[in-house]
């Protein structure tokens, strides 16, 4: 049991902090752990799980954490966004950039995210995220760095970066293969070592 609160106790003295280690090695056990202790601090905890099917659908990971954010399933129609948006502030979804990820018509029709900067798109939904976490201590916890797309990569850092966060607390996990991501990530990195194999077994 001890094993799970290295996570736990270095989120306490770190804002952002990156998890990477081999296939079953227990990230997601330490994830678990940081979990546990937000929930019984009443913190509010948004996750998202990399998908392979995905890791081409731009912004998913960042669409997908504002949608729980405002307690909206990932099948919420338009109007169900835009209502669920509002009490935040956060309107005209169809005239800015955020319509162009959050909303379907907006990005089937016009076809506008093609026109807008990587920036303009990711910078607008880190601040929607901001706005809808504003008053609440949240923890973000995004699993499976590797299988993000690169443009929540890019929010995400963004993320890290961003002090109007301060409430926020990222916990991110990943396989070896994501550790140049992780790195470029203003994170607090916990590589984990593989475990001998007899270990490996046992666990």
């Amino acid at each position: 049991p001890g094993a799970s609160r290295p996570t736990a106790d270095i989120l306490a003295r770190f804002r952002t902090i990156a998890v990477i280690g081999e296939p079953g090695i227990g990230k997601s056990r330490q994830a678990a752990a940081a979990i546990q202790d937000a929930q019984q601090s009443n913190k509010l905890v948004l996750m998202f799980r990399g998908d392979s099917r995905l890791r081409t659908t731009p912004y998913s990971a960042v669409r997908s954490l504002i949608l729980a954010a405002s307690s909206l399933s990932e099948a919420a129609t338009d109007d169900e966004v835009t209502r669920g948006l509002g009490p935040a502030g956060i309107e005209h979804l169809e005239d800015g950039p955020l319509g162009t990820v959050l909303l379907a018509k907006s990005s089937a029709e016009h076809g506008k995210l093609g026109l807008l900067t990587q920036t303009q798109v990711a910078r607008a939904l880190v601040e929607a995220l901001t706005k809808l976490t504003a008053d609440t201590p949240t923890l973000v916890v995004i699993e499976d760095l590797h299988l993000l797309d690169l443009e929540s990569i890019y929010c995400v850092r963004l993320m890290a970066e961003n002090t109007a966060c301060a409430p926020s607390t990222l916990l991110l996990t990943g396989r070896p293969e994501s550790l140049a991501e992780a790195r470029d990530i203003p994170a607090t990195v916990l590589r984990l070592d593989p475990l001998p194999r007899a270990e490996m077994r046992d666990l």
